[in-house]
């Protein structure tokens, strides 16, 4: 056999679908599909005519493919470049965990399954193992290497408030430590959620994970509900992939879909209907694992709040509407979670009522203490700041609002006392010494009091031609400025990922002041004005640094999203 017809051969082997040239389809034919003739009309020319094509050649395509194949390579050669960068140092060696081998992880981990692991025999297609990605391999694994796994649980764990994600501690570590395989464990697309948003404040050997645990989301939360498995996990997860999606500025469309469909899905399994402590009477959905008790149905509750209260904020950011009608949630306010290990809950059935936020009827707000902690304010501040933000748009349209405004600046100022009183008998200096709560529990009540007051201005913008109503819209705006300076001059980890927003409505009523008594031709109040929008300038860039050093310049941008009188001149203020 030739030379001809070893590689006539070869190139047997290897057709590409839809090459062939005409003569060969026609007389179905193998055809090697050589340029500008085959190698079988080379051969019988005489009988089949000239050589044609119909199809333009594929190289253009291929090379296409092997660019975006190089890409994709590059960027794993700069991940791994970036480790053995982190573990060669000696500062850092201890901070960066290393890389437990494919089947050491698995069996060595800290969550009790010994002698489980999923070591396969080699591909014979695989290249050598000096050429593997760790990354890819991790991403097919089920489960987590648990060294660095281990790490980001924790860190998120003392952060998790900071995405409105709260729960159960102690039953938490108590699942964690269980085998994968157990009903009662954590599923693995929660764990990858919570190790994604740890990969966001944490140092950057854990950031280098953050495309590998975003990959792994995806496939987590697909087997998580093929397989109706462990949902009020998948609500969290989902909850927690939808909030990343919103801090990263790229994926604001994947926020603004994910969300609402997490919330109808929670509403599909009864989380917006949980009127009673009676577990007797518990009548979620079956798709959901029943509580046995009240540390699990705190658990449900504390779920429901936080995906209502993401869906709340991100319309605020967003301008769209929310997902749900407040008329039809009737889950009780959140207590604390240590209530519902002590059982201090109240006996009687007491539904959280948001639509009768709206109702000229506001005693329902004094609830019974135990309702009075950081998590039912946060809620309550949320869904007045969302319907008061409504008012506005509506007044700003031209429609009467006068009533309904008028009944929320009721209820938002009770609920403001209320939270006012409840930092003075429990935290009156916000001092991180105190052992007796958390950080996360100052932090919420700090953003629940912030976003009461940016509830307040935008009812009271409404009424500004009133003297009265403009004085006190000032007065509650350099209130909300005071808070952010003292929040700022004691410690930056008390400022929460929400607290900008209702930064905003107070920095724009200061200014609009600032500008009123030069118009005036009066500067008596120009400069104590001018020394609180210092003061709140610098609160947001203490902000920006704190959260997002690589862009501290972006809470700016959102300094006009309330547009409360504000004009030209402000503008050149800025």
């Amino acid at each position: 056999m030739d030379a001809r017809e070893n590689l006539d051969g070869l190139r047997s082997l290897s057709l590409i679908p839809r090459t062939a040239c005409l003569q060969c389809r026609r007389k179905k034919k193998k055809c090697d599909a050589v340029r500008p003739e085959c190698g079988t009309c080379t051969k019988i020319r005489k009988k089949v005519g000239p050589c044609t094509y119909d199809v333009e050649p594929l190289e253009h395509t291929e090379i296409a493919k092997l660019v975006a194949r190089i890409t994709s390579l590059q960027g794993n050669v700069r991940v791994l470049e970036d480790l053995r960068r982190i573990t060669a140092s000696p500062s850092r060696a201890t901070s960066a965990p290393q890389v437990l081998g494919y089947g050491e992880a698995l069996c060595t981990g800290a969550r009790g399954h010994r002698g489980f692991s999923l070591t396969s025999s080699p591909d014979p297609l695989e290249g050598p193992a000096s050429l593997k990605d760790p990354i890819v391999r991790m991403l097919r694994q089920k489960y987590m290497p648990s060294n660095i796994r281990d790490q980001l649980i924790s860190a998120f764990m003392k952060q998790g408030w900071l995405y409105f994600a709260e729960w159960n501690t102690q039953k938490f570590w108590h699942a964690y430590k269980l085998p994968p395989s157990h009903p009662e464990a954590i599923h693995p697309a929660l764990l990858d959620a919570m190790c994604l948003i740890a990969c966001l404040n944490n140092p950057q050997w854990a950031r280098s994970y953050e495309r590998l645990f975003y990959e792994r989301l995806h496939r987590s939360l697909y087997e998580c509900l093929a397989n109706a498995d462990r949902l009020l996990d998948f609500i969290r997860a989902s909850t927690l992939r939808a909030a990343y999606c919103s801090i990263k500025g790229s994926r604001l469309s994947e926020a603004q879909a994910n969300f609402p469909a997490t919330l109808r899905f929670a509403m599909a399994c009864g989380l917006h209907q949980i009127e009673t402590y009676d577990l007797t009477l518990h009548n979620t959905s079956p798709l959901l694992k029943q509580p046995t008790d009240l540390v699990d149905l705190g658990d449900m509750i504390y779920a429901w709040w936080s995906i209502y209260t993401c869906d709340r904020f991100h319309a605020l950011l967003t301008g769209n509407f929310a997902t749900v009608n407040d008329q039809t949630v009737t889950t009780m306010w959140p207590c604390a979670l240590r209530d519902y290990i002590d059982g201090n809950v109240p006996r009687s059935s007491h539904s959280s009522r948001l639509g009768a936020l709206r109702s000229p009827n506001y005693d329902f707000v004094v609830l019974d203490s135990v309702h009075h902690n950081p998590c039912a304010f946060r809620v309550q501040s949320i869904a007045m700041l969302y319907h008061a933000a409504v008012l506005a748009t509506d007044f700003r349209e031209g429609k009467d609002v006068g009533y309904e405004a008028e009944v929320a600046i009721q209820v938002s100022s009770h609920l403001a006392d209320s939270m006012v009183a409840y930092r003075q008998r429990v935290c009156p200096t916000f001092d991180r010494a105190r052992c007796t709560e958390s950080l996360g529990h100052d932090s919420t009540l700090i953003a629940a009091m912030s976003m009461m007051y940016a509830a307040l201005i935008q009812l009271l913008n409404i009424f500004a031609d009133q003297d009265a109503m403009y004085e006190r819209r000032l007065q509650i705006a350099r209130e909300c400025a005071y808070l952010a300076v003292e929040v700022c001059s004691l410690d930056p980890n008390l400022l929460h990922t929400s607290i900008w927003l209702p930064w905003t409505s107070a920095y724009e009523v200061l200014l609009w002041e600032s500008l009123r008594p030069r118009d005036l031709g009066t500067s008596s109040n120009a400069f104590v004005i001018r020394t609180e929008l210092d003061q709140l300038t610098d609160a947001f860039e203490m902000f920006a640094q704190h959260f997002f050093p690589v862009t501290r310049d972006w809470p700016f941008r959102a300094l006009g999203r309330f547009d409360i009188q504000t004009n030209a001149e402000s503008a050149q203020i800025i």
